[in-house]
């Protein structure tokens, strides 16, 4: 077996076994938030049509087990029709969907009913409202009460509250507790793991993302008084990353990037191809073999490790820092004098990665 075909097999394997992607409808947001990840706000007029996350969804869903669509933007309602016909298209292919707002329109109780009937007759499963202490100075606290409120009993199949909060924060999951008047169930437990709280009597999932707020995006110029704190990274080799191609996200310039923990634009990396260049994405043309073996990097051996090889200082720059992977791939990703780097050793990347696979291969065997 050739060394190409060992990275080309992995890759292949990567994209097989997608089940969630994720498509920002558009960067176009009625607000601009101080720690938005996308950078949307007013001026940005990306936005996508439905024929293209058509064409997206059947081609990433013939060669992948994609079970869920994630709507998200901008504020994924701007865009309008489109929005409401492709959550009915997945619905009518047997997709689950989620939609990912700030809850904008519910400016009075009529509004609302008719937002919700309206996502409910397309077929919506999950409807996540995004909220904290940026949201709140331009989209009041009572919207997203009177979505609380009015999707209650309603068939969704999870309505939850997204809330990223900090050391700072004022709208925290505690303080929308009393606001609303209520015990919710948090998704993440105190050392941050996942736990999907149990169906409530009426079979919907009413629950808190209870995440922190990210040095990422515009995030990156908030103070650290805003961030919580994460584990310092005192290894180079801190592991794989878990969120490359989890999920696999269609951006609103029509990019396909390889994550959605930072916005994937214009990165030579992450940003895999433009689909409106091509009837679809997984035709005969594949990201480069160098850029496949990058993201296979970054999939057993992870960001730091390629930071590494970018730097040389073995980690000097981030080490005993509180840092995230998310933000070592920013960092590297966004500053093409590091992604040339890469490039230029892509011989080393592509004999570390064979020999990380081939020790995993021999690993299973010896077990099985």
């Amino acid at each position: 077996m050739s060394w190409n075909s060992i990275i080309e097999d992995h890759y292949m394997e990567m994209l097989s076994n997608i089940r969630e992607t994720a498509i920002a409808t558009t960067d176009q947001c009625n607000i601009k938030c101080e720690h938005c990840l996308m950078m949307s706000g007013p001026s940005r007029k990306e936005k996508l049509s439905y024929l293209l996350m058509k064409r997206f969804i059947d081609s990433l869903r013939a060669k992948s087990k994609l079970n869920t669509v994630v709507f998200t933007g901008g504020e994924s309602t701007l865009l309008g029709e489109d929005l409401f016909s492709i959550i009915s298209y997945c619905s009518s292919i047997g997709l689950g969907t989620r939609l990912v707002t700030n809850g904008s329109w519910a400016i009075n109780n009529c509004a609302t009913e008719d937002m919700i009937l309206y996502l409910l007759e397309s077929g919506l499963n999950e409807l996540n409202i995004s909220t904290d202490d940026f949201h709140a100075k331009e989209v009041s606290l009572d919207c997203v009460r009177r979505i609380w409120k009015c999707a209650k009993g309603r068939g969704f199949s999870a309505v939850i509250l997204g809330v990223c909060s900090g050391p700072e924060s004022r709208v925290t999951p505690q303080f929308l507790e009393t606001f609303l008047g209520e015990k919710i169930p948090h998704i993440y437990d105190a050392m941050g793991n996942k736990q999907i709280p149990e169906p409530n009597q009426d079979g919907t999932v009413y629950a808190i993302s209870n995440t922190g707020i990210a040095p990422l995006g515009r995030g990156r110029h908030l103070k650290d008084g805003w961030f919580r704190k994460t584990r310092r990274v005192e290894h180079p080799f801190i592991g794989r990353c878990p969120n490359i191609y989890k999920p696999l996200t269609l951006m609103a310039d029509g990019t396909i990037g390889a994550c959605c923990g930072i916005n994937c634009e214009r990165t030579s990396i992450l940003s895999i191809k433009n689909i409106y260049n091509n009837e679809s994405y997984f035709s005969d043309e594949k990201p480069s073999y160098e850029q496949q073996i990058i993201i296979c990097a970054l999939d057993v051996l992870g960001p730091a490790y390629l930071y590494t090889i970018a730097t040389g200082d073995a980690c000097e720059h981030i080490r005993g820092r509180n840092i995230s992977s998310c933000q070592i791939c920013e960092f590297l990703f966004r500053d093409n004098s590091l992604t040339n780097k890469l490039f230029r050793s892509i011989d080393q990347i592509e004999f570390d990665v064979i020999s990380q696979l081939v020790s995993i291969d021999i690993s299973t065997s010896i077990l099985n």
